[in-house]
C-alpha cells in the first residue's frame, strides 16, 4: 500500500479539522481569558484595526502637514522678496493656497501692514482683528497682534479700543511695561490724570524683575516727569 502524501487532499481535509496547538494555551495564559479573548475575537479586530488605521492616517497627515508647511514656507519668501503690486499679489496667492498655515498667517499679517502704508487703517484693523480671533491666545503671533491693534486703534483716535487692546496685551509676560505705559499715555490724552498716574506707576513698577535678558525700561525717566506732571 503505497504511503499518502501530505498534500494529498483528503489528508490536508482532515488535517484542517483538527485544530493546532492554541497559541493562547502557549502563552500560558488564564483560561478565563482565553474563553474572553476568543469570545469577543471580531470585537478585538475591529478595534485593532480601528487603531491601526488612525495611527497610519496621523502618520501619513504628520507628513502631508510638513510638506505644505515647506511649501507655504517657500512660497511666503517668495512673496517678500518681490516689490509693489506683485508682492501683494503673491502675498494673496500664499493667503489663497496656503491659509491654514503659520506662513498663510504671516502672509495676511504682511497685507495687513501693506494696508497700513497705504493709510487703510480700517481694513488693517479688520485684518489684524480677524487673525486675532482666528488663533489661539497662547499662539506666539497674539501678542504681537495686540500691539499692532492697540497702535493702530490710537491712530485712528478710537482710544477706549486701545486702551481694551494693551489692558490684554499686558497679561502677556515682557509686554507689562510697554502695555502699561501706552494705556498711561492713552488716559493721558482722554484727560483721566487719575488712571494715567496709575498706569505709568504700574509700567515702572513691572521694569526688568529677576529676568537678566529682560532690560530695563529705557524710558523711565520721561514716565517719571510724566507723573510729575500729572500731579502737579
Amino acid at each position: 500500500m503505497s504511503q499518502q502524501s501530505a498534500f494529498d487532499r483528503r489528508n490536508i481535509e482532515e488535517s484542517a479539522v483538527v485544530p493546532p496547538p492554541g497559541l493562547l494555551e502557549q502563552l500560558n495564559l488564564p483560561p478565563a481569558l482565553i474563553t474572553f479573548l476568543r469570545k469577543n475575537q471580531r470585537t478585538i479586530w475591529i478595534v485593532t484595526g480601528c487603531i491601526a488605521f488612525a495611527v497610519i492616517s496621523g502618520a501619513l497627515y504628520g507628513q502631508y502637514r510638513s510638506h505644505l508647511e515647506e511649501k507655504a514656507a517657500n512660497a511666503l519668501v517668495v512673496a517678500m522678496q518681490a516689490e509693489g503690486a506683485a508682492k501683494k499679489e503673491q502675498l494673496v496667492r500664499v493667503v489663497d493656497e496656503f491659509g491654514s498655515t503659520s506662513s498663510g498667517v504671516w502672509a495676511r499679517i504682511e497685507l495687513a501692514h501693506l494696508a497700513v502704508a497705504d493709510g487703510d487703517l480700517a481694513q488693517a484693523i479688520r485684518e489684524f482683528n480677524d487673525i486675532k480671533n482666528e488663533v489661539s491666545a497662547k499662539n506666539p503671533v497674539t501678542p504681537l497682534l495686540l500691539n499692532a491693534l492697540g497702535a493702530l486703534y490710537e491712530k485712528n483716535n478710537e482710544l477706549d479700543k486701545a486702551v481694551a487692546a494693551f489692558s490684554e496685551l499686558s497679561a502677556y509676560p515682557g509686554f507689562e511695561a510697554g502695555s502699561y505705559e501706552a494705556m498711561g499715555r492713552l488716559y493721558e490724552q482722554q484727560g483721566r490724570k487719575a488712571e494715567a498716574v496709575e498706569m505709568y506707576r504700574k509700567s515702572l513698577a513691572a521694569g526688568p524683575g529677576d529676568d537678566p535678558l529682560q532690560s530695563a525700561n529705557p524710558n523711565r525717566e520721561t514716565i517719571q516727569a510724566r507723573i510729575n506732571s500729572l500731579q502737579d
